[in-house]
C-alpha cells in the first residue's frame, strides 16, 4: 500500500541537523538498496531516501563512472578493442588529473582483466544495457535495476556491475537481494529460458553467481514495521548505541546524527 506509514522517531529527543517527520514512509517501488537500507538503520533512509541528501563515497564515485562508461561499450570484436572502447571512455569522463591517475593505478589492470573474462563470457549472446525491472510480489510493488542482460535461445542472464571493496563481504546482503529481485521478475516475464543471475564483481575480477534468496525477502517484507521499530531502538536509544557503532563508523550521514 502506498500510503503506508510506520512510526519513526520520537521527537521529544533533541534533533540534529533538520527536523525528523514523525513518520516513516515507505516509497514505493521498493528497490534493494533501499529495502538493505531500512533493514540496515531508518535514519540512513530518511537522510537519503526522504531528504534526498547523498554524499559519495570513493567507491561510489569510480563506480557511477565505470557504469556510464560501460552501458555505451557495444560491437567489438576482441577483448583488446573491448578494453580500449571501455578505458578510453572512463578517460573521457575524469576531467581531474589526480583522479584521472588514481583511477588508472587503482583500476587500469583490474580493467583488462575484465574485458579478457567478459568478452568471451558474452559471446554468442544478445545484449541490452541498464534496465528497470518492476514487478509486484506479495502485495508490493518491487523494482530493481539490471546493469546488463544477456541473452540467447536457452538462457537469459541478468547481471549487476559491482565496484564495492567488499561485493562479497559486508554487502553481500544487499546484493543477494538484488539477484533474488532479478530472479522474480525473469521468472515473471521471460519463458521458456533457463534464468541466471550474476555479480559481476570489477575489484576482484570475477563473477559471482546469484542466490535465490526469497524465504528472507518474504520475511523481511512481512516483517517491515517491527524491523524498522527494532532499528530505530537501536540506534535512538543512546544506551544501546554500542550495537551501532561499527555500521555508524563509516556512514556518510553520521555527523547529521550526531554519531561523529
Amino acid at each position: 500500500n502506498a500510503d503506508e506509514k510506520y512510526e519513526f522517531f520520537d521527537t521529544s529527543r533533541e534533533k540534529k541537523v533538520t527536523e525528523y517527520n514523525e513518520t516513516l514512509p515507505i516509497k514505493y517501488p521498493i528497490y534493494p538498496t533501499t529495502l538493505s537500507m531500512l533493514m540496515e538503520c531508518p535514519k540512513k533512509y530518511y537522510f537519503s531516501k526522504i531528504l534526498d541528501i547523498n554524499e559519495m563515497s570513493e567507491d561510489e564515485f569510480f563506480g557511477n563512472i565505470f557504469h556510464n562508461a560501460i552501458k555505451d561499450i557495444k560491437d567489438f570484436t576482441s577483448s583488446k578493442e573491448y578494453y580500449g572502447k571501455l578505458i578510453n571512455k572512463i578517460k573521457s569522463k575524469i576531467s581531474d588529473k589526480k583522479l584521472l591517475f588514481d583511477v588508472m593505478v587503482n583500476w587500469d589492470e583490474k580493467i583488462k582483466k575484465f574485458c579478457e573474462i567478459d568478452f568471451e563470457f558474452r559471446k554468442n549472446k544478445r545484449s541490452i544495457n541498464e534496465k528497470t525491472l518492476k514487478f509486484e510480489y506479495k502485495n508490493h510493488q518491487l523494482a530493481a535495476r539490471v546493469d546488463r542482460i544477456d541473452e540467447n535461445e536457452d538462457e537469459i542472464i541478468l547481471i549487476d556491475y559491482k565496484t564495492s571493496k567488499d561485493a562479497s563481504g559486508k554487502e553481500k546482503y544487499l546484493y543477494e537481494f538484488q539477484t533474488t529481485f532479478y530472479y522474480l521478475w525473469a521468472k515473471d516475464n521471460v519463458k521458456d529460458k533457463e534464468i541466471k543471475t550474476y555479480i559481476w564483481d570489477i575489484n576482484e575480477v570475477k563473477l559471482i553467481e546469484g542466490v535465490l534468496k526469497r524465504q528472507i525477502l518474504d520475511e523481511v517484507l512481512e516483517n517491515l514495521p517491527k524491523n524498522v521499530k527494532e532499528a530505530e531502538d537501536i540506534f535512538i536509544e543512546d544506551k544501546l548505541i554500542k550495537k551501532a557503532s561499527d555500521i555508524c563508523k563509516y556512514c556518510n550521514y553520521k555527523t547529521a546524527c550526531g554519531r561523529d
